[in-house]
């Protein structure tokens, strides 16, 4: 990227622009400052929508990488959520999220974090019980967490099997030599 404009060749280029020829479909780039900009009619300010329209190309492109190699775009089966609507905002949209998009979520996470398993600190939930296998540890968190979304959304028989479940974890956390 240049630092200079391109016309006056003395203040910093802070507007960047791509032309894409229709022809050959060869881009063409231009940077200016931002009185050359002006001064030629050229907006210094994204048009209305670019940002909803660049996530939207990027949902296409990875539906084209992704979806290709798949077939399919990955919807979580309880909230509705696509991958893609997953890698834009960030953030899940139920606990369900985490098992649709697994195949999805570990390469993410092996990028992100280098690792896709927690090798930090315990949570405290499954740090008090001290001497426990790790596997057993991380499954009462989870379904502690698991207990509290289904009991807020009012779901009460899951919350019952869940509540059954943390039970008998404990019992074999309290006593690992069963």
């Amino acid at each position: 990227m240049n630092n200079v404009c391109q016309v006056c060749k003395k203040a910093r280029a802070t507007v960047h622009l791509t032309e894409i020829d229709s022809e050959n479909a060869e881009p063409t780039e231009m940077h200016l400052c931002e009185a050359c900009a002006k001064e030629s009619g050229t907006s210094t300010k994204p048009p209305p929508g670019a940002a909803m329209k660049f996530a939207t190309s990027l949902i296409e492109l990875h539906q084209k990488e992704g979806g290709a190699r798949t077939g399919k775009t990955i919807v979580c089966p309880e909230c509705g959520m696509s991958y893609q609507e997953f890698r834009i905002k960030g953030r899940f949209g139920c606990t369900t999220c985490y098992d649709a998009f697994e195949s999805g979520l570990l390469p993410l996470l092996e990028k992100v974090h280098g690792a896709t398993e927690h090798v930090g600190p315990a949570p405290t939930a499954a740090a008090a019980t001290e001497g426990a296998q790790p596997a057993l540890q991380r499954e009462l968190v989870e379904l502690r967490r698991r207990l509290k979304s289904v009991v807020d959304e009012e779901r009460y028989e899951e919350a019952a099997r869940l509540r059954d479940r943390i039970t008998e974890v404990e019992k074999q956390l309290a006593e690992p030599d069963e």
